[in-house]
């Protein structure tokens, strides 16, 4: 009886085993059908299969960028013992964030454009250096961008070695003329400075793009943004506005708010002329927090923006459940909003174009290696946020920053511009930790260029910007006439 049992458990366990090892050998059934059909032929066709026979890859060598007006900003060239290609920039740290690098995958425009810098359209007869034997290159196709070489020199220039970042813009077509980060680099010595270059804290960073990539508080230049919000909630009283700045605004409840000194009574426009904090606090309260955001959001906050190249997306937080301290913090210009300067010159072009905000762009068209044009960019209308009256009053009120207010720096003999400027600070612990900005347009009577200037870590005020933007003006107008 006993034996009989102990059988019985042997034969259990035999079968046990002998059904795991037929559902094994089913599993390998079903797997090796699927490895056939699916999974074979991919790894036929893997790159990395090194026991099939290929077509040999063209190898094509890059294409090069251009100015608008044709100067080389990026071009491969033969190394001096002609064995290998040298991705070399002729300007060397002038359009370096812009254009960037093709090392490491690309950035900047040199990432940006890939596709079309190693797309080959056609070939060229060359012979080979070393035997003289004639063989075909092919060469990628070239890229001329927007870029204004003369404009670009006078925007750096006028930099000066001030951290921070300039973007100037054509207002009726939304083309990039210049774009300035400073610290900069020399794409040259790529490979004997990378890695310094990596180890900088993010703050001293060279390869960050500050014109597209920065984020700061936008200060009072967003009380551009916030005035717009007014006049389109308020079209028939707004001009009946006024308040006595006494220097400082307390709200029971909020929070308070002060001014560099007392305006004294100012009504809108010279609310926005004088740069009165106290007096947006209050314009920030009135308005309707839902059609305010709308408002900002219209001009392209928290949305991202294709250009061809790395940029980080504008920000703004506020809306209806937001306490009265961040309103009134954010109708100024600090608060939690953040910016870029390729933003904030976008919203002044946008004033500065009746109210039609275009789409900045960077590429005007690509050729192939003998020239024939392949693809041309065309202007393009990215949203119209505001009425052209709307655009007229607020390009009004930023002249009267220029002529009554903050901004009498910038004046140009004989010339005449309009400008917003604005003083971010950016540490609460560090009254000196401020961010100056000053955006604006020009001519203004009949605008042709929108500009954004911000400076860090200036002390207080915003007239260093202003001053990086005067000297800019007197160039821009020099240059302009020696061309007309």
């Amino acid at each position: 009886m006993q034996r009989r049992g102990v059988r019985k458990i042997r034969n259990r366990e035999t079968n046990i085993i002998s059904y795991v090892f037929v559902v094994l050998f089913l599993v390998m059934i079903v797997y090796l059908g699927y490895f056939s059909v699916v999974v074979a032929p991919s790894i036929e066709d893997s790159v990395y299969n090194q026991r099939i026979e290929r077509e040999p890859v063209i190898e094509v060598r890059r294409g090069s960028i251009y100015s608008s007006d044709g100067a080389v900003l990026a071009q491969t060239v033969l190394s001096e013992d002609s064995t290998e290609e040298v991705r070399q920039y002729p300007f060397g740290s002038l359009f370096a964030q812009t254009v960037g690098m093709a090392r490491g995958g690309g950035s900047g425009l040199e990432g940006g454009t890939d596709e079309y810098l190693t797309r080959s359209t056609s070939g060229v007869d060359v012979a080979d250096p070393m035997s003289g034997d004639i063989y075909e290159e092919q060469y990628g196709d070239s890229v001329y961008t927007t870029l204004d070489e003369s404009l670009q020199q006078a925007a750096v220039n006028q930099m000066g070695d001030q951290k921070g970042a300039m973007v100037v813009m054509d207002v009726s077509t939304g083309k990039i003329l210049a774009m300035v980060s400073n610290p900069s680099y020399d794409p040259n010595t790529a490979s004997e400075n990378m890695q310094d270059w990596l180890n900088l804290s993010s703050t001293d960073s060279v390869l960050v793009n500050r014109a597209t990539q920065g984020l700061y508080p936008p200060g009072s230049t967003f009380k551009m943004v916030t005035a717009l919000a007014y006049l389109q909630q308020n079209p028939d009283t707004w001009s009946d506005f006024s308040y006595n700045c006494t220097g400082e605004l307390t709200v029971d409840g909020a929070t308070t708010v002060r001014c560099t000194h007392a305006h004294g009574k100012v009504n809108f426009e010279m609310a926005i002329a004088d740069s009165c904090n106290c007096a947006f606090s209050l314009i920030g309260l009135s308005l309707d927090p839902t059609a305010y955001r709308d408002t900002v959001l219209s001009l392209g906050f928290n949305q991202d923006l294709d250009i061809g190249i790395e940029n980080s997306t504008p920000t703004f937080l506020l809306d209806a459940t937001s306490s009265k301290a961040d309103v009134m913090r954010t109708s100024f210009g600090q608060g939690s909003t953040s910016i870029t300067p390729l933003e904030n010159c976008m919203i002044a072009a946008t004033i500065a174009n009746g109210g039609v905000e275009m789409k900045p762009y960077l590429i005007d068209h690509v050729v192939d290696s003998d020239g024939n044009i392949l693809e041309t960019f065309s202007p393009e209308v990215y949203n119209t946020p505001m009425t052209e009256e709307q655009a007229q009053l607020l390009g009004k009120f930023m002249r009267s920053v220029v002529t009554k207010g903050t901004g009498g720096g910038v004046n140009v003999q004989g010339y005449t511009c309009a400008v917003k400027t604005g003083s971010a600070q950016y540490d609460d612990s560090n009254p000196n930790a401020v961010r100056a900005w000053t955006i604006g347009f020009a001519p203004y009577e009949n605008p042709q260029i929108a500009f954004a200037v911000v400076l860090e870590d200036n002390a207080t005020e915003s007239t260093p910007s202003v001053r990086v933007v005067r000297d800019f003006l007197y160039d821009y107008f020099s240059i302009t006439a020696s061309r007309s």
